[in-house]
């Protein structure tokens, strides 16, 4: 028989933005779980040291992980990790039920997805060795790491130009590699147009890249320190794909989105997305605590529904 559990809102994901967002929902008076598939943290668990976060010098991924993790569950947010939701079902009158891969059943009137977008990597299988240890997502984030070292940008997906442009100004050199045959053109970049990455080298950092031309007639072999990855993103769980344009009108539905899923790259943008919507979701239950409290039957019975 499957166990069941009711609140006021759902949060799917406990990343930053997740965390951000079910602490502030809670510390607004309204009952909030929160699921995640794996451990709370997300991407930030395996950076090494975030100097970059307002009002501290210098942390790692996984200690503000459990700073936001225990923040949560402070304001009285239930938190439930290695579960996976399964189903997310939408009725009629914009109520949901969730259900997790343990069989557990959970209904909400709202629901917060927090799940954020992952990357589509190089298809490499040795890319997973070298995170943290060379290989970065995100320019922004982690290119002064590599401040005058030699990097590497590769992809031409979205925000590649940016990140090129923001890495040639610290590091050298910048080496921009594209299968598409689109580069940036900029006089400090050192451009391969057609060719992929077929290896990463290292001795635990990675420390080269081997090259081939799409035409398979030239090979290379170039240095670096750092390969920030650009080939795309896609959101992280496919089973809410079919839910993120109802989430465009949150009003209406009581579906939210929120942090990388919302278009934020830093740390600190996830993070104060997740407070707002932790705002928007406690606006949107209080114009309806009328419709989701009391459903009057007769004069003196009331009925408590969601």
């Amino acid at each position: 028989m499957n166990t069941a559990l009711t609140a006021e809102c759902i949060v799917i994901g406990a990343g930053p933005a997740g965390l951000s967002a079910a602490s502030q929902i809670g510390a607004r008076g309204h009952s909030c779980v929160i699921i995640e598939a794996n451990v709370s943290g997300g991407h930030i668990l395996i950076t090494p040291e975030i100097t970059d976060y307002p009002g501290i010098e210098a942390i790692s991924g996984y200690t503000l992980s459990s700073v936001l993790l225990k923040q949560a569950q402070s304001k009285n947010v239930t938190v439930m990790t290695g579960d996976k939701a399964v189903t997310l079902v939408q009725d009629h009158q914009n109520r949901y039920t969730i259900t997790l891969e343990s069989g557990t059943d959970l209904y909400a009137q709202c629901v917060v997805l927090a799940t954020g977008l992952r990357s589509v990597n190089t298809g490499l299988p040795e890319e997973s060795n070298y995170l943290g240890k060379g290989v970065s997502y995100c320019a922004e984030c982690d290119g002064f790491f590599f401040k005058d070292k030699p990097v590497a940008v590769y992809g031409s997906g979205d925000g590649f130009t940016e990140a090129v442009d923001l890495l040639a100004s610290d590091c050298k050199p910048v080496y921009h590699i594209s299968p598409s045959g689109v580069c940036s053109t900029g006089d400090s970049v050192s451009s391969f147009e057609g060719w992929h990455i077929t290896a990463l080298e290292g001795d635990g950092i990675l420390s080269a890249l081997r090259l081939e031309s799409q035409d398979h007639k030239q090979k290379r072999k170039i240095e670096v320190e750092g390969l920030f990855v650009y080939m795309g993103k896609e959101p992280a769980d496919e089973l809410l794909k079919p839910f993120l344009e109802e989430a465009s009108d949150p009003a209406r539905t009581g579906l939210f989105i929120t942090g990388h899923l919302a278009g934020t790259e830093t740390l600190v943008e996830t993070c104060a997305s997740g407070v707002s919507t932790a705002g928007q979701v406690s606006g949107y239950l209080n114009r309806k605590v009328n419709d989701l409290q009391i459903l009057y039957q007769g004069e003196d019975e009331a009925v408590h529904v969601f």
